[in-house]
């Protein structure tokens, strides 16, 4: 089990490090099946029947694919707020583009809160609070495979 997580943290790992023209295609294609694992992986520990299985995977993707969406306005406000720091202009407003990062930050935990609540009906608590913490030891683990990965590799150079 231990051997799984670690080859599933270094397969996400290598898709991060390709080169940057082939990234952006590398990427999906690495990002894909690294998602498909994690699914897997979270499949396994609730144990689920086939039917339960299909509408928390429905659900579990569609809350994915919104809380990128959300990123992807996020990474928008992101490179417009850097865009204003580095600017020459005198008279600079910060305030627009810190309202729009409140305002997703609060879009990304009002996503996260429906999902959770969206699964009452087909998890019982108990598998709820296993898909809470599998995302923040999963998201854990990860950082600090790549931490552990950066850390080898600063040693060798």
């Amino acid at each position: 089990m231990k051997i799984k997580n670690v080859l599933l943290l270094f397969m996400f790992a290598a898709a991060l490090i390709y080169p940057q023209d082939r990234q952006s295609r590398d990427f999906k294609k690495h990002s894909k099946k690294f998602e498909q694992l994690e699914q897997l992986k979270l499949l396994e520990i609730l144990n689920l029947d086939e039917t339960t299985a299909i509408k928390f995977i429905t659900r579990r993707n569609k809350n994915k694919e919104n809380l990128r969406s959300i990123m992807n306005q996020m990474d928008e406000v992101f490179n417009k707020l850097e865009a204003l720091v580095d600017s020459d202009a005198k008279s600079k407003n910060y305030n627009e583009q810190i309202n729009q990062v409140l305002l997703l930050e609060i879009k990304i935990a009002n996503e996260k809160s429906n999902f959770l609540k969206s699964l009452k009906d087909i998890l019982s608590e108990e598998q709820i609070a296993k898909v809470i913490l599998f995302e923040r030891k999963f998201k854990r683990d990860v950082r600090d495979a790549l931490l552990e990965r950066g850390k080898k590799r600063f040693k060798e150079d």
